[in-house]
């Protein structure tokens, strides 16, 4: 399986391209800026891209899907607990002093445990809220796409923006990620990857 990270746009979120190693049929993950970066890496890993997973609504992990919905025509994957967080994108970028355009419409709404498949890829989706209402986290061969869920280090998502929960959060962490195996590796929305193993324990100062 293909895992590349991309750094984009202001704020350095981790946008994600995960194919199979055969027929390079593949996903990308929270397209927040640069789609031109975007497309041009998936190019170069000739990468047709079917899907694309949205971990939540926030701007600078949505800033590009249109971008990449018009050059892919790939299926737009979101839970709907965040769909007003989506369709604000617009107003979002404004509170940042940024311009955008409104996003093409979800294809799919996500919910717990749905199985998305892609080719020889099956990703299962687990709801994670607390940072936003439908947060959800992509979990595929050992491998987790959290979001802004949790980060490298011991670090958490924020939770005093509209739709946050640091109790629902607390339970995200503790009861769905923190039981899956040690090993699982974690690639999250901004900064290195890290597995569950490192992260539950040093998350124990903080809950």
């Amino acid at each position: 399986m293909i895992v590349e990270r991309i750094p984009v746009g202001v704020n350095e979120t981790n946008c994600y391209i995960v194919a199979e190693e055969k027929g390079r049929q593949g996903v990308v993950i929270d397209p927040g800026d640069d789609p031109r970066v975007i497309l041009e890496r998936s190019a170069l890993l000739d990468v047709f891209i079917a899907r694309i997973l949205v971990t939540h609504g926030h701007w600078d992990h949505i800033g590009a899907v249109r971008e990449i919905k018009e050059k892919t025509s790939a299926d737009i994957c979101c839970h709907r607990d965040d769909l007003p967080l989506y369709e604000a994108l617009v107003e979002q970028m404004a509170f940042m002093g940024l311009a955008g355009q409104p996003p093409p419409p979800v294809d799919t709404f996500v919910r717990d445990n749905d199985t998305i498949a892609v080719a020889g890829l099956q990703f299962t989706v687990l709801h994670t809220p607390g940072h936003s209402p439908g947060s959800v986290s992509y979990l595929i061969d050992g491998v987790l796409f959290c979001g802004d869920v949790l980060f490298e280090g011991g670090g958490v998502g924020r939770t005093d923006l509209p739709g946050g929960s640091a109790s629902r959060l607390k339970t995200s962490i503790t009861d769905r990620i923190f039981s899956l195996p040690p090993e699982t590796a974690i690639y999250p929305g901004h900064g290195p990857k890290t597995t569950v193993g490192k992260e539950r324990s040093a998350n124990l100062l903080l809950f």
